[in-house]
């Protein structure tokens, strides 16, 4: 996502809340499940095009493809859930 989408998110959502899932990108090339990084693919993100990074994400997730997606799915909700008021989780999850 680009920086002026950031900004309008957080201008128009009043309870905009941005998660980075930080990954390793040498990790993600050469497991390349979706195929993204093979062949003379264009316009990917990491490969051609240069990924702008949040300057000020709500959440950090580092993700180090070594435990699990449903064990990662619970620490992120953990995290998110410290982060976030009860009452704001109650209505939207």
């Amino acid at each position: 996502m680009m920086d002026h989408a950031r900004a309008y998110n957080r201008k128009i959502f009043k309870n905009y809340f941005e998660i980075y899932i930080k990954a390793d990108f040498s990790i993600l090339k050469k497991n390349n499940k979706k195929r993204l990084y093979a062949g003379k693919k264009a316009n990917v993100v990491g490969k051609d095009i240069k990924p702008e990074f949040p300057k000020k994400p709500d959440l950090i997730f580092i993700n180090d493809f070594r435990k699990d997606l449903k064990k990662q799915v619970e620490v992120l909700y953990k995290k998110i859930k410290k982060k976030l008021p009860d009452a704001f989780l109650a209505q939207n999850l």
